[in-house]
């Protein structure tokens, strides 16, 4: 399965409350592997961040990602087909009440590609708790985001020497 993460207009959109002009670098990578992906018939899945206007998630956080609004939308460049599952959550985890779980069960998935924003918190988050349930996860290097060079580095890192996830280049995967 190829699982993006939080690639909404309030990360990626120079207007959005959250935005990092790092997010919108990866899209045209993400994209690439996006088209790889369909082209293979596999599973593609986004995450949504999605967020009551009260939520209290906005105590640390500015608000963003709410529930119907532009902010909340995923990137045109790499919008759902139809056919493509979206995961709406509120924490920084895809595997935090949802149904990803069932999902992944009934396809047989035993491996996720995943890519997004931002690297050191829903990216790591969702990657942690996938390698907690023993399934392989690859992350190619162009097609994650982050604020800063050292939370990048940390969170690379952490993923590929801490967790034993496996890291790549889009090259490397795009075959």
């Amino acid at each position: 399965m190829l699982l993006i993460v939080d690639m909404q207009n309030d990360f990626c959109k120079p207007e959005g409350t959250l935005y990092s002009e790092h997010s919108q670098s990866v899209i045209p990578y993400i994209k690439k592997v996006l088209e790889w992906a369909r082209k293979s018939n596999m599973v593609v899945a986004f995450s949504q961040d999605w967020h009551e206007p009260d939520d209290p998630h906005f105590d640390y956080w500015p608000p963003h990602c709410i529930q119907g609004t532009w902010g909340a939308e995923i990137v045109d460049e790499l919008s759902p087909l139809e056919n493509e599952l979206v995961f709406k959550k509120g924490a920084y985890s895809v595997f935090l009440d949802t149904d990803i779980e069932h999902h992944l069960r009934e396809c047989g998935i035993k491996t996720l590609i995943i890519c997004g924003t931002l690297v050191n918190i829903c990216v790591l988050h969702t990657t942690a708790d996938a390698l907690q349930r023993y399934y392989t996860t690859v992350v190619p290097r162009e097609c994650v985001a982050s604020l800063n060079e050292y939370e990048m580095e940390y969170a690379l890192y952490h993923i590929g020497k801490v967790l034993k996830g496996t890291l790549c280049s889009v090259d490397e995967l795009v075959f």
